[in-house]
């Protein structure tokens, strides 16, 4: 691969995961606003709450992890089709990379509830962002590993890909998180709204750019050694 067509895929796979993390996060969120809202009107608030109830808002909140990579990955696959068509297909790339998110997502919800439940005190300890090295961690993981059995197809140098993803995913959602620290929106705008959409939509925007900086330079390095298609 020569160094131009490796600036290029890298400079496409950044903006593929800013744009995909920013509109990706914000339709998650807003399926999930959406959901809830409709449960609202169908049901109280008000405890106790049927188990139908309960379960829709469960299977609001786990539509966020489906669509967000369903986006973001979509994205990813825009950017680097040319470069590995052989091992990537569109529905493949989105379907597996839409159920690696949910399973990261489950994960990484479960680790905010461990911690939040059996950290006790830890002074000098910021609870928020080991929470946000955990879950993000956990994701990363299942995602890098995940995609990494389908990008093995492309390159001997595929093992590069989990920790990248790994790292990509802490940095990306540190810098995310720092980006949002405080509410985006007035007091006049739906709390919901700037909560679920708006902030997950500018941590999805400057996380994603800082992770596709990471797992870019990881996907030219290793695509610039990649298996040569045999004749047929």
């Amino acid at each position: 691969m020569r160094w131009t067509t490796g600036l290029r895929l890298w400079l496409a796979w950044v903006v593929a995961n800013g744009l995909g993390g920013q509109i990706g996060f914000a339709a998650g969120g807003a399926v999930t606003v959406a959901g809830v809202h409709l449960d609202d009107l169908i049901w109280s608030r008000e405890p106790p709450r049927t188990f139908l109830a309960m379960t829709m808002t469960v299977v609001w909140f786990v539509c966020w992890p489906l669509v967000t990579g369903a986006v973001v990955t979509a994205a990813q696959w825009i950017a680097v089709r040319r470069y590995a068509t052989a091992a990537i297909t569109w529905w493949g790339w989105v379907r597996q990379g839409a159920l690696l998110w949910l399973g990261g997502g489950v994960a990484a919800g479960l680790s905010l509830f461990v911690i939040e439940m059996t950290h006790g005190p830890m002074p000098g300890t910021d609870l928020t962002r080991l929470e946000l090295i955990v879950s993000s961690a956990l994701l990363g993981l299942v995602v890098g590993i995940g995609q990494c059995l389908t990008l093995g197809r492309t390159s001997p140098r595929s093992w590069i890909w989990p920790p990248a993803v790994l790292g990509g995913y802490i940095v990306g959602a540190l810098v995310g998180g720092a980006a949002v620290n405080t509410p985006i929106l007035g007091p006049a705008f739906d709390w919901d709204m700037d909560l679920l959409i708006v902030r997950p939509a500018v941590a999805g925007l400057t996380g994603g750019f800082v992770s596709g900086t990471i797992t870019g330079a990881a996907l030219v390095w290793m695509l610039a050694k990649a298996y040569v298609p045999e004749a047929a």
